[in-house]
Parts: C-alpha cells; structure tokens; sequence
C-alpha cells in the first residue's frame, strides 16, 4: 500500500511541478521512475518502521509517529532523490523534498488510521 501511495505522489508531484520534480531519465521512463523511486520509499519506510519496532517505540502517541515518520519521509525523498540514474527521481531544492516527504507522510497516515479504525470497529 505505502508503495502506491509514495509512487503515486511522486507522479502527482512530478505533474504539478514538472521543473521542481523531475521523474525519468535516460534509462527510465515517467512511469517507470516514479515507481522505481515509490518502491526505494517503501522499502526506507519498511525498513525504519522496523527500527521503530525494535526500539520499543510503537507504543507511543500519534503525534510521536507522525513526527518521526515525517522526518522518515522527508530523509527518505531527500535520500532517493539524491541518486536519480538509479531511481528515477530528481528534486530541484529542497522545498520539493520537504513538501513531498509531509505529503507522502499525510497519506500514510491517513492509511494506516483508517486501517486501524476498521480493524477495530470490525471486532
């Protein structure tokens, strides 16, 4: 699910600003970038979700997670951008990495409390 959600507002982004962020290259195309770059998001969030779970802080507030999570997206946009022969994205300024990290990071969010919501009320 964080896969779509990151490679289709990578490629919503890519739309609104096509000078701010630029999917594609040589190798890859629009598409193909935005979903190269979406899945190396995931895996990031996938992989410090993990580290958030094994530090003993799943158990925290929503702000706690919002905060950290954000920070997780933003590091994450910042760190695929920073290699766009390999997936696909570049980010011109760091106002596209921050606007795009918080995005990414509503949608997650809203996501993951809509699932906990119906996997609650459904018991």
């Amino acid at each position: 699910m964080y896969w779509v959600i990151a490679s289709g507002i990578v490629g919503a982004g890519s739309w609104a600003s096509s000078e701010m962020v630029i999917l594609g290259n040589g190798r890859l195309t629009v598409f193909d970038g935005a979903l190269y770059s979406g899945f190396w998001l995931a895996f990031w969030l996938w992989s410090m979700w993990d580290v958030m779970i094994g530090g003993g802080s799943w158990r925290v507030s929503w702000w706690w997670r919002w905060v950290y999570f954000g920070a997780v997206n933003i590091i994450g946009v910042w760190l695929v951008s920073r290699w766009p022969g390999f997936t696909g994205l570049r980010i011109v300024g760091w106002e596209g990495i921050v606007l795009l990290g918080l995005v990414i990071n509503l949608l997650q969010q809203g996501v993951w409390s809509w699932i906990w919501n119906q996997k609650m009320t459904s018991k």
